[in-house]
């Protein structure tokens, strides 16, 4: 929940909840979206949540396997805290629902004031965001949207923030650019895309695709001997993992091309719930993606890969110097690539909150120190002291290889 944390002290006005499956929360195998253990226990009472909680689909697969009929999946969510409710598919079925909450309400069986609180907690929304004299969207203009490229600039890039390098033994990322020895990816999706991407900064990549496992959700021994039969002299093979793929033939994939001498990179997409388990590679990256994103996801890993993916800064907690001492400021000490972290507890080893870092300097673009006091550098490391005594709001501004920036500030107090 760590992600979710953050965006609640953060002031967050609007939460989406999923008709996810979440058995270690609800015992009753109720979805997210409809779980009173979700909506009201989890979120308003112990994580003190305040703003609009959409719940929904209440017509998806979760909330269609537990055979509980759409009227009353609005109801209870309506009751356990959700404001905003919205379905997949017709208008039919919603106004269907709406009738039936009508006649709870006029029947005494559903107190109106739990009506009143989320007409009046979407309306202030609203008021605050200054939406309330805006236009309801076209439909027509919904799918323009959709099928624009934007849109998938927009996934890719959120896709490439999110990676996150939790294990990088003997610093095998980034790869080297145009690196001597030939580089082998396999996986069962979008390799093409991926090959693609990497062959703009190493010299030789070539794919071999895992045919079998998409069908049958397991990697076959038959393939296992098919991808390790000649691949002598490969340094480096980076193995695209999914969490619907059934772990001991992942975990015998990777062993046989670490017998075979190569070092493997892991990339998982999807719920890493094998994480723990994947522990003999060399790297391991994840892309908490679904599969609807794995395209766009897969040519941001590239970038990570080679070692210009996106950065995040990290300054640390304000310090206290003294007059004319000499202070350090050291740019790799505060710099992060790529910019996930762990957003959960898997393991003592992979907790929530870890990352790795490999080494920013090919992503970096542009830096600048801003000193607080008149001075600016754009030095990496350098050293640097005050002659007065106050208080100096020390930046640092980066700009990485795509353009994208980021800029973070932390406080020097200088003492006489």
């Amino acid at each position: 929940l760590l992600p979710y944390r953050h965006a609640i002290a953060s002031g967050i006005r609007i939460l989406h909840v999923a008709d996810t499956l979440v058995p270690t929360m609800d015992s009753d195998g109720l979805p997210a979206c409809v779980s009173p253990a979700v909506l009201s226990t989890l979120l308003r009472e112990r994580m003190h949540y305040e703003g609009l909680i959409m719940a929904g689909p209440m017509d998806g697969p979760g909330v269609s396997s537990s055979r509980m009929p759409s009227e009353l999946a609005a109801e209870i969510a309506l009751r356990s805290g959700a404001e905003m409710l919205y379905w997949q598919g017709s208008s039919h079925q919603v106004m269907r629902v709406i009738e039936k909450l009508v006649l709870e309400v006029e029947g005494g069986r559903l107190d109106e004031a739990i009506i009143d609180r989320a007409v009046t907690r979407v309306l202030q929304v609203k008021l605050d965001m200054r939406l309330q004299d805006q236009s309801n969207p076209i439909e027509k203009d919904l799918i323009k949207f959709e099928n624009q490229k934007d849109l998938t600039k927009e996934v890719f890039a959120v896709e490439r923030k999110a990676i996150t390098l939790v294990k990088n033994e003997g610093n095998v990322l980034p790869i080297p650019k145009k690196e001597a020895g030939p580089v082998g990816i396999t996986g069962v999706v979008y390799l093409d895309e991926l090959k693609k991407a990497l062959e703009k900064n190493v010299k030789t990549v070539f794919a071999q695709r895992i045919t079998s496992a998409r069908h049958m959700g397991e990697i076959q021994d038959f393939e296992i001997e098919r991808l390790t039969r000649n691949i002598n002299g490969v340094p480096t093979i980076i193995v695209v993992l999914s969490d619907d793929l059934r772990l001991p033939g992942q975990k015998k994939l990777i062993s046989a091309f670490k017998e075979k001498g190569a070092r493997v990179v892991v990339i998982l997409l999807g719920y890493p719930k094998n994480l723990p388990e994947l522990d003999q590679a060399d790297a391991i990256l994840l892309a908490y993606c679904d599969q609807a994103t794995y395209q766009e996801t897969l040519k941001a890993m590239a970038d990570v890969l080679v070692g210009r993916g996106p950065l995040r800064i990290d300054v640390g907690s304000d310090a206290t110097f003294k007059t004319g001492q000499s202070i350090t400021f050291n740019a790799y000490d505060v710099l992060y690539t790529p910019a996930g972290r762990l957003p959960l507890t898997l393991s003592d080893k992979y907790t929530a909150g870890s990352y790795v870092s490999s080494d920013p300097t090919l992503t970096v673009k542009k830096l600048q120190w801003d000193l607080g006091d008149g001075k600016t550098s754009k030095e990496y490391r350098f050293s640097h002291s005050y002659k007065t005594a106050g208080t100096y709001p020390v930046s640092l501004h980066v700009t990485d290889i795509r353009n994208e920036e980021r800029k973070e500030t932390f406080t020097i107090t200088v003492e006489d």
